[in-house]
């Protein structure tokens, strides 16, 4: 579409870059197009709150004159195309079913609106306001959309921020292809509702409470079938078996944020409940923000009654790690680490096991796996939780002698370790300083997996 006027251009993508054809059926400016393959026809929106149908070969409004058997309608009247225009508001992202049967509008008024195809029928409203968010809060039947106090006035302050913003026009939504589930961003995260039964299925991302999800597109995967070879290993001897089994991968939801220069993926296995969702990969330089959020402050002191922070510095003689603490997943160890680092407990240790292709180990004043107490005195217990796994790499763990031992010795593994899950204490993630931690576990190492060269833990700096 123009960019300053209602004109639309359509173009043949094997042809020339010549249009093969252009008309007018906007009043102002088209900034939304969608393509209904099941009837053979566009529907496009401008931001005066025109909503079009149009056929592609004839370039007119589609009615059942033209599209016989597929639209049931033969003026425009006759439909509720002009409700954006009527309410003053206009469309931020358009979604046709696969079917074709049912078109989502979310508009600037924050209601998402779902049109009959055919018809041109509004068949159902959700309102996405902030007024119903804040009604739903205090509303014991609607506990899906419950969220903290505190983090409901982030969010609050965040959708404001929105409203304002050029991002506001980046969202899209997306139904899968049952057509029987739409999947949009909304200020609690990502929606999947069912549209035949109005039912709130599950929202997507919603411990994410920094994250307000944008544009959102959908992979369905589908099983197939294979053949695998399984290789068992009994003593010395190897049997080999050739089986047939399904091969089955996860849907894929894949999402933008407001403000942020990263894409995230859901798959159904991060969704469980309780889950904590991590970022797995940093892979571009952090923000001038976010590492002034992370690196410490001389002028930002710490009251002594705060046990537990949410990121911590550790200053090396190889250069500095940066760590996301869990104290809400595991409360116990994480005050344990932020007192021993905040009293100076860990200054000038040593990281005294290192196994290159597995983990770097600190934490004990001994220098040598022998040591180490918890603030408490002695050893205190485990505290594993479902979300936290050994499932990546820089990972941080504690380091005990068997079950609820932690004492304050732990370590940061460089590569994935499932076998230590339910056996020690995850309680942080590397976010910032994973070469460091490199360059740490490629050290040269005598038979005992000490370096032969100390490398030392200068201190500790622990932030809220």
């Amino acid at each position: 579409s123009a960019k300053e006027t209602p004109e639309i251009f359509l173009y043949k993508p094997t042809l020339s870059s010549e249009s093969v054809g252009s008309f007018s059926l906007h009043m102002a400016p088209a900034h939304l197009l969608r393509f209904n393959a099941a009837l053979d026809v566009c529907v496009s929106a401008d931001k005066d709150g025109g909503v079009e149908v149009w056929c592609t070969d004839s370039y007119q409004r589609a009615t059942r004159d033209n599209r016989m058997g597929k639209i049931r309608y033969s003026l425009k009247s006759e439909t509720d195309h002009f409700e954006l225009a009527k309410v003053k508001t206009y469309a931020l992202a358009l979604a046709v079913a696969p079917d074709g049967q049912l078109l989502a509008v979310l508009s600037a008024d924050s209601t998402l609106r779902i049109f009959r195809f055919t018809t041109g029928k509004i068949a159902k409203v959700y309102l996405e306001t902030v007024d119903m968010y804040e009604t739903a809060q205090n509303d014991p039947q609607r506990r899906a959309l419950h969220v903290d106090a505190l983090d409901f006035e982030h969010r609050l302050a965040a959708e404001k921020e929105l409203s304002k913003a050029r991002g506001r026009a980046w969202q899209t939504m997306s139904f899968d292809e049952s057509s029987n589930f739409l999947v949009y961003p909304s200020m609690l995260g990502i929606k999947i509702v069912n549209v035949k039964d109005n039912r709130l299925c599950r929202i997507i991302g919603k411990p994410e409470h920094s994250l307000r999800f944008l544009a959102v597109a959908v992979y369905q995967a589908k099983a197939q079938k294979r053949k695998a070879t399984t290789t068992v290993i009994l003593g010395k001897n190897a049997k080999t078996q050739e089986n047939k089994e399904e091969s089955r991968m996860d849907s894929v939801i894949v999402a933008s944020a407001f403000k942020k220069n990263r894409v995230y993926f859901f798959t159904a296995d991060s969704q469980k409940e309780g889950l904590v969702d991590l970022r797995d990969v940093f892979n571009e330089k952090p923000s001038k923000e976010e590492q002034e959020a992370l690196a410490p402050s001389a002028s930002s002191a710490i009251a002594p009654s705060l046990r537990s922070g949410r990121t911590a510095t550790i200053f090396t003689t190889m250069g500095d790690i940066f760590i996301r603490l869990f104290p809400q997943e595991c409360p116990k160890t994480v005050e344990n680490f932020c007192t021993h680092a905040r009293n100076g407990y860990y200054d000038q240790c040593i990281f005294h096991r290192v196994i290159k292709g597995f983990m770097i180990q600190t934490g004990d004043p001994n220098g040598d796996g022998t040591g180490g107490e918890s603030i408490w005195g002695g050893d205190f217990e485990d505290e594993f939780h479902r979300a936290l796994k050994h499932d990546r790499p820089f990972t941080v763990s504690m380091a005990n002698a068997g079950p609820n031992t932690n004492g304050s010795q732990f370590f940061i593994t460089t590569v994935p370790c499932s076998w230590l899950d339910n056996k020690h204490t995850v309680f942080g993630r590397v976010v910032q300083g994973m070469d460091v931690v490199t360059k740490i576990e490629n050290v040269a190492t005598n038979v005992e997996d000490k370096p032969k060269q100390d490398v030392k833990l200068l201190t500790i700096k622990v932030t809220s």
